[in-house]
């Protein structure tokens, strides 16, 4: 495969798994039709690499996956709700990211891949704020800024961010990617107001910080309060960017704040989680059928992925994804690759993230990562010693056979 073609490829995923923040905008303006060309790509990509991807995958971990998916479907035929047919596309997506997340470990450019999506997420942000910079900066303006419908879910974005800033500040290539990209995916996820992504930053950032003082304190010191004092000065001079400012930092706080005091979006999974376990006491085995739990809990979902995976397939689903689940993360942190400290951030950050908030048939970047961190395994850790032992047998070659007493 050419480099050139791997940078395409890589271009296309990026595209792929971007998909959840600008839908939206295409949905509003019933452009949808992209969304399933870019599907349709990502599955060709899929197929030309059909022979790699096999190869590269472990064969447990494949199996697990494909079990669920085959055995959520297959109940759904005896469950209670009709045949989604949807959803069950939707599930079908699931070992095909993990697929396409294996190629581009191995055979992708993956500097190419993350460029894009964050090229792909910088201008919806910007529009974002612009949009916001209308009206005074709060909560609900946030959620419901466009009569148009240009709903852009904020714990989505805030995702995509921490995943982009995770990335850029461990494997940026210089000053602007490594600084000035992060603060910028930063500075984004703090105006979101997302908890979980706010809390998960701070410590990634702590983790980071101690990581890179003990090899450069001053450049790592220098750098970020560089781009900290940019970041301050746009704030205070330009005011058409957000058009009160006490209003962000009000707005990035309160929701901290409320973890404390009175939070109704913890009493509510509170709710969710108990009437998801009166319905999963009642189909233990079979489930309700794929995409079911939404009509089981009245237009909602559990907030949970594994908890939606019991409602809709039964147990015999739940658990070989469980245990892919539990698998993944077991051969990751057994892994001893560089890469090996990103990814177990970025791939902790998405599990807690669908865990706590998501629906797993939107849970494709997850299973993308695991395989793309699955990949590591497979690869032997680079040594210093190696390329020295190879230096003295060629020597050794060279001198002839070794004399008595003579040793390596």
């Amino acid at each position: 495969m050419t480099s050139k073609l791997s940078i395409l490829q890589s271009g296309l995923l990026a595209i792929y798994i971007s998909i959840p923040f600008f839908r939206p905008i295409l949905i509003a303006h019933h452009r949808i039709l992209p969304v399933y060309i870019l599907f349709g790509l990502a599955f060709f990509i899929l197929l030309l690499n059909t022979k790699k991807t096999v190869v590269l995958s472990n064969h447990k971990l494949t199996i697990f996956l494909l079990s669920y998916t085959i055995i959520s479907i297959i109940v759904s035929l005896f469950g209670t709700t009709e045949l989604q047919i949807d959803h069950i596309g939707l599930l079908c997506f699931l070992p095909i990211s993990y697929f396409l997340g294996l190629w581009q470990g191995k055979y992708g450019s993956a500097h190419t891949f993350f460029r894009i999506m964050a090229l792909t997420f910088i201008p919806i942000a910007i529009y974002v704020l612009y949009q916001l910079s209308k009206s005074s900066f709060s909560y609900n303006t946030y959620m419901y800024w466009s009569k148009a419908a240009y709903k852009i879910d904020y714990l989505t974005m805030s995702m995509f961010a921490a995943i982009l800033m995770i990335y850029f500040f461990f494997k940026g290539r210089n000053f602007i990617e490594k600084y000035g990209l992060s603060l910028f995916f930063l500075g984004f996820i703090a105006i979101s107001g997302a908890r979980y992504s706010i809390i998960f930053s701070s410590l990634a950032l702590i983790f980071v910080t101690f990581r890179s003082a003990k090899k450069s304190p001053l450049k790592l010191t220098f750098g970020l309060l560089s781009g900290l004092i940019l970041m301050i000065s746009v704030l205070l001079f330009d005011k058409s960017l957000l058009t009160d400012r006490s209003d962000l930092i009000s707005h990035s706080s309160f929701r901290i704040e409320s973890i404390f005091g009175k939070d109704n979006s913890l009493k509510g999974r509170q709710v969710l989680i108990q009437k998801s376990s009166e319905i999963i006491s009642e189909h233990f085995f079979t489930g309700v059928g794929v995409g079911g739990a939404s009509n089981a809990l009245h237009s909602n979902y559990p907030h949970n992925l594994l908890l939606e995976a019991f409602i809709d397939g039964g147990i015999f689903a739940v658990l070989p994804l469980l245990i892919f689940l539990l698998l993944s993360m077991y051969q990751l942190i057994s892994s001893r690759h560089e890469d090996k400290v990103w990814l177990m951030l970025l791939v902790l950050y998405l599990l807690g993230g669908f865990l706590k908030s998501f629906s797993i048939y939107e849970s494709r970047i997850l299973f993308f990562f695991i395989g793309y961190a699955m990949v590591l395994k497979s690869e032997r850790p680079a040594t210093k010693n190696r390329p020295l032992l190879n230096l003295n047998k060629n020597k050794l070659l060279r001198q002839g056979p070794l004399r008595s007493g003579q040793s390596i």
